[in-house]
């Protein structure tokens, strides 16, 4: 069984202009550079696929901590809105 943590957190994002003038996020560039460089997230932490099958759903990314445990990205675009 997964543990189920919410991890939450500001970051700089990448835009591009889109059509209707307005900057659109790509998510698929934040992915990437995610993959490129995992010590954003963890020291450690070793690449392990992208878009991969976990418990039957996509994923858009999967990594293996130090500790030999999955980690599991999964970006999505907008505001997040917590309260505590």
């Amino acid at each position: 069984m997964w543990p189920h943590v919410l991890l939450a957190c500001n970051v700089f994002c990448w835009t591009s202009p889109h059509p209707a003038g307005e900057n659109k996020v790509l998510e698929k560039n934040f992915e990437n550079v995610l993959h490129k460089y995992p010590e954003l997230i963890e020291d450690g932490l070793k690449f392990s696929g992208r878009q991969v099958s976990v418990g039957g759903k996509f994923v858009d990314l999967l990594f293996i901590d130090r500790f030999g445990q999955k980690l599991v990205i999964e970006l999505k675009k907008g505001s997040l809105s917590v309260s505590i």
